[in-house]
């Protein structure tokens, strides 16, 4: 419970939580374009060349005679709040408060997401749906339930829609590990089918 922990932890949490969306959000369109990802995202738009769901968004942001990244960059800084959130609420039943508090710490202050949020590119919607996916599996896997089912199957559809590659070997090992070493595992029988025929209709389509 939240109110077991002492004044100099909440205090900390606060703060660690100013700072995150403060870096998150403040000065986005300083740094010029990322020559890699972000540039390509850019030209894939212009051209027409894909049209996904990133790119989708990303177009309806992107004005070329008037590029503003600040706009461009913002639904990535909101969908990394949205995961955060999203793994609060979920990962609070399955790890406990004070693991889950403590991870959302380490990962806000980490080099790596915040950055990444920074930029306009695929990896934090990626991120976004393979975290959906993952905590609705353990979720499951603890309590079995259509809702989980139902949140996993959505989470992966997503994934392997942005990225079929990771999110398949993800999403084909970590089960089959789970089913062959965690106590409940065979409770995952029911969900290798759905795995299955989302992975191949992905690499067919």
């Amino acid at each position: 419970d939240w109110m077991n922990f002492s004044d100099r932890f909440r205090f900390l949490l606060f703060l660690a939580g100013l700072i995150f969306l403060a870096n998150l959000f403040l000065m986005n369109d300083v740094a010029t374009l990322w020559n890699g990802p972000e540039s390509r995202l850019l030209w894939e738009v212009m051209n027409g060349e894909r049209q996904t769901i990133i790119h989708l968004i990303t177009g309806n942001l992107f004005q070329p005679e008037n590029i503003n990244l600040f706009l461009i960059r913002l639904p990535n800084p909101i969908l990394l709040c949205l995961a955060f959130l999203l793994y609060f609420f979920m990962g609070k039943r399955i790890f406990g408060l004070p693991t889950t508090l403590l991870t959302l710490t380490v990962l806000g202050a980490s080099f790596l997401l915040p950055n990444l949020a920074k930029r306009a590119t695929a990896d934090i919607f990626l991120f976004f749906t393979q975290l959906l996916t993952l905590l609705a599996l353990l979720r499951y896997l603890k309590k079995p339930g259509l809702i989980w089912q139902l949140l996993f199957y959505f989470g992966l559809f997503l994934s392997l829609f942005i990225h079929p590659l990771s999110s398949s070997i993800l999403f084909i090992f970590l089960p089959g590990l789970l089913y062959f070493l965690h106590p409940q595992g065979k409770r995952l029988l029911p969900l290798g089918l759905g795995i299955i025929v989302l992975v191949l209709l992905t690499w067919i389509i």
